[in-house]
């Protein structure tokens, strides 16, 4: 007996998000991908809120009552530290669902909430109303998913966090499959059993990547990591601000191995996209590595990451983030480039604009730090060994990076760092399977991909959101053009809707 299809959608209706849905159920339905739709209401505006505490239904007073009760199994943690009270927090359940790690990460991306969690209020009052939000949502996606012998249930989200991952789990826990696009196979696919953190490690399909990999392609490889590391090209994310080959630091070069360069992350993006790490939050593990290589007698080089400092509103946690940090360390200025902490000197800070050459020159066999940022890379190809998080894009076949779990690894890495010299030939042959894996084989698709032909080249991917509603407000015609782009451009990948990925753990 052939099965209807249902797509659970979990995208918005307006935006960027909307017009890639379109595009892509218009490309599925033209390929005979029968399905029918259904929406789940993910509670994201003031209006919609207002609504729901109108409590008219009974099913909703059980939420509000559900979510009393968990409330009260969360009070007590604000007397914990803070550092114990958040990793209580991120593994906090629903209906047997971690939801935790999704609420934190929303609160973390909302504009309106402070830059650093804390214990106060306004964490309590956001994850109250979150968990109202989810518990919604789990229950209309119960009703979608009932249980019929002629249905097989699929989910469409573009996000892999937040609200929508906590109903991602959820919908995987009862069965249900998910139609994604995938980057190795450059085309939308069927998932089955994978959470938001395992679609951002793909780690089954990078296995498998890599045992196909010929000489050919890690020579390719090294041809683009160094275009990167030139900037002769440009990560898809930085079109706008990016370092500047030309920047050049005004500080006496150190002894080698006396130093360590810590790349920031902005602290607004996703920051359990990984999962969780060795620190709860992104700026705990920041301060972190900063306390112990200064108590170490190491220069710590904070380098922020250009896309924190953009004069954007999606960047302003970040920016005052930063604005936080250096006023924490008392810096002060010594030159354009460089700034320098009044708490411990040698504890600098230096430009967004700066290139991993320029440190690689002034700080000799530096140590990188970064908790996920691909700059590892970009390091390991001038000789720098690099520590990231264990909740990062790196995985045990990355040789040429040491992966922090705990903060008592710390030594043991200090010590692995001290008697690094070189990459083995295995160790260099890593850092280029690693770009052939994330740059050619499982390339995301970004926003910019799928409005190709009509969004401008050099706009950041980061930008589409804006630059789709002035096109919008623009042209007379500009929805059907923006669907019908979309759609076009869907068409054209590898798509297979009858091809199935199924998550069999790494």
């Amino acid at each position: 007996m052939v099965k209807m299809n249902k797509i659970i959608d979990l995208t918005p209706n307006y935006g960027v998000s909307l017009f890639i849905k379109n595009g892509l159920f218009n490309a599925a339905t033209k390929e005979g991908f029968d399905f029918v739709v259904c929406s789940n209401p993910i509670i994201s505006s003031k209006a919609s809120m207002k609504r729901l505490l109108k409590l008219y239904d009974v099913t909703v007073v059980l939420d509000f009552l559900k979510m009393c009760a968990f409330a009260l199994k969360i009070l007590p943690a604000f007397f914990l530290k803070t550092e114990q009270f958040i990793s209580y927090l991120l593994h906090q359940r629903l209906e047997g669902v971690v939801v935790g790690d999704c609420i934190l990460s929303a609160y973390q991306r909302n504009l309106q909430t402070k830059i650093i969690i804390s214990k106060n209020i306004e964490l309590f009052l956001f994850i109250m109303i979150s968990c109202l939000k989810i518990l919604t949502n789990f229950r209309q996606t119960r009703k979608n998913t009932e249980t019929q012998s002629d249905t097989r249930y699929f989910i469409y989200c573009f996000e892999t966090t937040g609200t929508e991952e906590a109903i991602r789990r959820f919908c995987i826990r009862r069965g249900a499959a998910e139609l994604r696009y995938s980057g190795h196979h450059k085309g939308f696919r069927l998932y089955s059993g994978y959470d938001g953190i395992a679609l951002k490690k793909n780690e089954n399909l990078n296995l498998l990547a890599r045992k196909e990999l010929k000489k050919s392609d890690l020579e390719k490889a090294k041809t683009r990591l160094c275009s990167f590391v030139e900037r002769t090209s440009q990560y898809d994310y930085l079109k706008s601000v990016d370092v500047d080959m030309k920047v050049r630091l005004d500080f006496d070069e150190v002894s080698p191995k006396s130093s360590v360069v810590l790349f920031l992350a902005t602290v607004s993006d996703a920051q359990y996209l990984y999962g969780v790490g060795p620190f709860p939050t992104l700026d705990l593990f920041h301060e972190a590595m900063i306390k112990f290589f200064l108590s170490k007698n190491y220069y710590v080089i904070v380098k922020p990451h250009p896309a924190m400092l953009k004069n954007k509103d999606y960047a302003a946690k970040d920016r005052k983030y930063y604005e936080i940090l250096l006023n924490r360390w008392k810096v002060n200025i010594e030159n354009t480039h460089l700034m320098r902490s009044r708490v411990n000197n040698k504890l600098l800070f230096v430009s967004e604009r700066l290139s991993v050459k320029e440190l690689s020159r002034t700080f000799s066999e530096f140590l990188c730090i970064t908790q996920h940022g691909s700059v590892a890379a970009e390091c390991a190809y001038l000789g720098h060994l690099s520590l990231v998080a264990e909740n990062s894009q790196f995985s045990t076949a990355d040789k040429f990076v040491e992966i922090l779990q705990n903060f008592s690894q710390l030594s043991l890495k200090l010590d692995r760092w001290k008697n690094f010299e070189a990459f083995s030939d295995l160790e260099e042959a890593s850092i280029y399977e690693y770009i052939c894996i994330h740059h050619f084989y499982n390339h995301p698709l970004y926003q910019s991909g799928y409005f190709y032909g009509l969004v401008p080249e050099d706009i950041d991917s980061s930008e589409i959101e804006v630059w789709v509603n002035n096109f919008i407000h623009e042209k007379d015609d500009a929805i059907n053009i923006l669907n019908r782009i979309t759609t076009q451009n869907i068409m054209q990948l590898k798509n297979n809707f009858s091809d199935w990925i199924l998550h069999t753990g790494a």
